[in-house]
Parts: structure tokens; sequence; C-alpha cells
């Protein structure tokens, strides 16, 4: 049973370690089931894995090669994998001097039932939702390859009740989150509409924000200083962010869902509301087209969807007053100098053809324009021989909206082919961020540009 899957993930989570994998509906708290299709769902596998990569990674060379070991049965799974890196200066020492860089050993270690209701793993989190997204939107655990972080997620839905929790790391995490659901008049027509209401309340937070405008700490007010992960130092201190919601998805008809919802949120001291709505289509078997819009009131200092992304590369770096600062000024900084009383919305829409083809975008509006951002991503999928994934993501349109070159800009492109059933090819490119280890933007995250192809030789360890 190959999985080429293990590829692209291997060479994104230890590259790019991020961008890939957006596939899902924006605003949803329901990702795809991973692993196999459901008719394999009991089946036992093992599979041994070798592949090669080689290309040009932010102004220079790399190059290295992957082991990677898996198996599983009745939704158990557990892969791991040994990855060697090599760049000019030989070894490359930067993805192995932090604990949690040896995280990335693990690719993934978790159990998903057949139906994709309950799954719990401990991997890398990436594109993680909590309800609809006005705390934490597809928030990505690992920007760059030299900090990573391996996690914690998990989904346990319920038909009556029900809940999803994140860490960002097992060990010593700072951002975590989660929500929890019930629908309180299930008992009174569980098989109706009105049963169908939801009441949940989500809880995120970051325990070690950075707070740093351009000079870093106290200490040193002119200058930024080095901290112990090779990023600014910076004088941390708790995060946290609250929200409570309705929603009431009703089917008027069986090809059609109407879904209503408000909430409330509060991050730190500042409070915002939102109304929206959600309508999916089932066009035909297989074929499905859900788009979603959202109204937005916010106070200072709030920002919908503030955990997103891009938010651990953000929490120090935010890519802004770059000519009034000597230093990088964090995200918290800006969020804490947005206008008062102001308006924003959302709108998305996605359409999937299962397996073969999912295509989504997202548009966040904000006025204070350095928070407006897009989403955008698409997957083609022929199971067992192409894998084809592309994301985008821009954020920052200048403080009045009227910017066109966003803020940042972090896109990717990659495929997986498979020429044989032991032999398979990938490629990629990826406008990425890292950060400098010397030179007038150090400490900051930048952009840069990855280029990258392999080849991978899979071999199933158990007779199909």
């Amino acid at each position: 049973m190959m999985r080429p899957y293990y590829s692209i993930a291997a060479v994104f989570l230890m590259f790019l370690a991020g961008a890939a994998h957006a596939s899902q509906n924006p605003g949803s708290d329901k990702s795809a089931k991973s692993g196999s299709s459901e008719s394999e769902w009991g089946r036992p596998f093992a599979e041994l894995q070798f592949s090669g990569v080689a290309g040009g990674s932010h102004e220079s060379w790399r190059a290295g090669f992957d082991f990677a070991l898996s198996g599983g049965r009745d939704g158990f799974e557990v892969s791991v994998i040994a990855p060697i890196r090599f760049d000019p200066d030989g070894f490359r020492m930067r993805e192995w001097d932090e604990p949690n860089d040896f995280g990335r050993l693990l690719s993934r270690f978790g159990w998903t039932d057949r139906t994709g209701r309950f799954d719990v793993s401990i991997k890398p989190v990436q594109n993680f939702n909590l309800g609809m997204g006005n705390l934490v939107s597809m928030f990505n655990g690992v920007i760059d390859g030299d900090h990573f972080r391996t996690g914690v997620s998990a989904r346990l839905h319920w038909d009556v009740a029900g809940g999803d929790l994140f860490l960002d790391g097992v060990a010593g995490p700072s951002v975590i989150g989660g929500r929890v659901y019930f629908r309180p008049l299930w008992f009174v027509d569980r098989s109706g509409q009105i049963g169908r209401l939801e009441i949940g309340a989500s809880f995120a937070g970051d325990i070690n924000a950075p707070s740093n405008l351009g000079a870093s700490t106290p200490e040193n007010p002119t200058s930024s200083v080095p901290g112990p992960n090779g990023l600014v130092a910076t004088d941390p201190s708790p995060l946290t962010a609250w929200s409570i919601d309705v929603s009431w998805p009703v089917r008027p008809a069986r090809a059609i869902q109407i879904k209503p919802w408000a909430s409330w949120s509060r991050i730190g001291w500042s409070d915002a509301s939102h109304v929206g709505l959600e309508l999916a289509f089932n066009i035909r078997s297989k074929v499905v087209l859900t788009v979603t819009g959202r109204y937005d009131f916010m106070e200072s200092g709030f920002v919908t969807g503030y955990f997103d992304n891009i938010y651990m590369a953000d929490r120090y770096d935010f890519n802004a007053f770059r000519d009034a600062a000597e230093g990088p000024v964090s995200k918290r900084v800006v969020t804490g100098a947005s206008r008062p009383a102001r308006h924003g919305g959302a709108f998305g829409m996605m359409a999937g053809w299962d397996p073969w083809l999912t295509a989504w975008i997202g548009a966040d509006v904000d006025q204070y324009g350095a928070f407006s951002r897009i989403r955008a991503g698409l997957t083609v999928k022929v199971p067992d021989r192409l894998l084809l994934t592309g994301t985008v993501y821009a954020r920052g349109f200048g403080v009045d909206g009227r910017q066109r070159l966003a803020d940042r800009i972090f896109c990717s492109v990659a495929a997986d082919v498979t020429v044989w059933k032991y032999i398979g090819v990938f490629a990629l490119y990826s406008r990425d961020l890292f950060v400098p280890d010397s030179g007038s933007d150090r400490f900051r995250y930048v952009s840069g540009n990855t280029g990258l192809a392999g080849v991978r030789f899979s071999f199933g360890l158990l007779k199909d």
C-alpha cells in the first residue's frame, strides 16, 4: 500500500515547515481525515521510504536525504523520519541547535477513527481552526525549518457535544487553544433541524507572547540582542483570548445546508462581535461548493483570526515600522496601536470534487489594512499516482488598505508523482520566510526563495 504523501510532507516539514496541505475550507474546524481511504482503514501497513533531495534555498545550495519508517492499523499510525541536510558549511547544524528541533524525528504518532470525527495526533500543527476562525484561523505551529516544533492536536466530535484542542509544542508549549461545543436540544429533536443548534466556547493564548518594539529589552534600549533560539530577545508575557459562539446549521433541502452564526470574542481587554453565514451545496455525488461570509466589529487591540497561518513569525516580527524602529516589532505591539472601533469582514469559497480536486479562496478585510489578508489553495490528486498542491498567503495592505503589494507574501507549489510502484519524483518551489544570521535584517523574518527536487523509493513491508 504505497503512500506518496509522506515524501511531500517530509520535504515541507524539513525545509519549509508549514506552507503545504492547506486544502480545507477557511473558517471550518473539521479538517480532512488523515491517512488512507475508509476502505483501507482496518488494513495493517508498514512501509520503508528513502528519499534524496537537492536544490537552492535562500541564495545557497542545499541537499540531503531522508529515511522514513511508518506503519499502523485500524486508524493507528506512527511514522518516524531521519532527515540529514547539508549546505555550503557542511552538515546543517541550525536544524538541530534547539531541543524542540529533535521533534522532527517524529512525523506523526496518532489515531483516527474510520469516520474522521475522532483524531488525536502528535505532529507539527498545521492549518488548525477553532470554531468560526475568529480567534484561531489556519494556525501553523512551524514557519521555518530552523525553529521546529512538534505539537499536539485533538478532534473529538460526538453528535451532542465535542471539542478540539491543540498545543504548538509537546515540550515547552507556548501557543495553546481549545474549543468545546454542546447541542442542548439534541435529545429533543436529534434527527431534525432544532437539535442542530450549537453553543460553543473557545480559548486561545500565547504563554510567551513577545512584546518587542524595535529595541528588545529595557536593559538594551537602543539595540536588539539575540535570544537563546537565534531570534530577537524579548520580554514576553502571557496573551489570552476567549470566545463564545452560537450556530444553527439547517437543511431546507437535501443538497443545501445554511449555517448562520454569531459570536463574541476577547483578546486581552479588547472585545469584538461577529456574525456570519455559511452556505453549503452538494451539487452532485462527491462535488460540493461552500460559500462563507462574516462581519466583524472590533475594539482597538483586537484582530479577527489573531492566531493565523504565520503567527509564529509575526509574533516576533510583524514586518511593520521597518524605518521607524531599529529592530523587529511584534504583532502584539502593532495590534495595540490599531485604530479604535473599526469594522471588518470576510468572504470565502471552497469547491471540492472528492478525491480529485479541492480549491479555496478567502479574503479577510480590516479597516486597519495591516491586518487584511488573502489566502488561497489548490490540491489536485490522482490516487496512488499524483499529488499537486499550491497555497498563497498575503497579509498587510497599508494602514488605509490601499497598498497594492502585501507586507507579507508566503506561497508554495509542490508536486509528487509516482512513476512506478516503488519510485516517485517530487519538486517544489516556495516563497518562504527565514531569519538571517547576519546583516541588517538580523532577527527579522524576511522572504526568501526555495526550489528543491528529489526522488523517493518506497517499499511496502507487508503483503497486500
